[in-house]
């Protein structure tokens, strides 16, 4: 067995039990893939039944797996049928109903997701960087983890707007910041600089606008309004 075959193999054999043993214990570090991974491929001995999803050491054998997936029938693919809609089994969650790929594919997205709004509820501060804010199975919880923590709640945005365009975060072409940020505090309008890179959005809200990764002054002022 070639060395790409064995790790296959030691992902397939792990279990989603392990995972909720290891609840609490995760460290600060631990990464969800929520909407899949470029390294997250099928597994090849799946013929004929719903294929399971494992990760692959490299992008290109994941790669391998999902072309070589394309090329079997549907059962093969491990398409679901819900209501007249076919739901992929897919590595990778993307487009439109979102939500419902995540439920429909429990190992491993539908575990990472409940983990993630657990995560987000039991968390008062969080740290989102490069969001585009177009998932409305995120934005609603991240809106309920602000209404439960109230005025102790604390949520730095960092995103990148040219200097051309800085200004109110109200104009149609990035209505989706706007709309996520007011979600958070209906009082978003309220603005107040605390530095050339970042602005106070609201009362609970700090906004980066140089994108990532951030300066060293930059990031301890984040921090600093985080801990606050």
């Amino acid at each position: 067995m070639d060395d790409a075959s064995a790790y296959e193999m030691v992902l397939k054999s792990f279990t989603m039990s392990a995972f909720l043993q290891a609840q609490g214990k995760l460290g600060d570090a631990t990464v969800l893939h929520l909407h899949g991974s470029t390294r997250f491929g099928y597994h090849d001995s799946d013929e004929g039944r719903l294929r399971d999803i494992v990760k692959y050491p490299t992008s290109g054998a994941a790669l391998a797996s999902v072309k070589s997936a394309l090329a079997q029938p549907d059962a093969g693919r491990g398409d679901i049928t819900r209501a007249g809609t076919v739901y992929a089994n897919s590595p990778i969650i993307s487009g439109v109903q979102k939500a419902d790929k995540l439920m429909l594919a429990p190992v491993p997205f539908g575990y990472y997701y409940h983990t993630a709004i657990s995560e987000l509820l039991r968390r008062d501060h969080a740290l989102v960087i490069g969001y585009g804010c177009g998932d409305p199975h995120i934005n609603a919880w991240v809106k309920e983890a602000a209404a439960v923590h109230g005025n102790r709640y604390r949520l730095a945005f960092v995103t990148h707007v040219s200097p051309k365009r800085r200004g109110p975060y109200t104009s149609a072409s990035i209505s989706s910041i706007s709309n996520f940020l007011r979600s958070v505090d209906d009082n978003a309008f309220n603005w107040n600089s605390i530095g050339p890179e970042v602005m106070l959005y609201g009362d609970r809200l700090c906004v980066v606008r140089s994108g990532f990764p951030m300066a060293a002054d930059v990031l301890e002022v984040v921090l600093n309004f985080l801990k606050s």
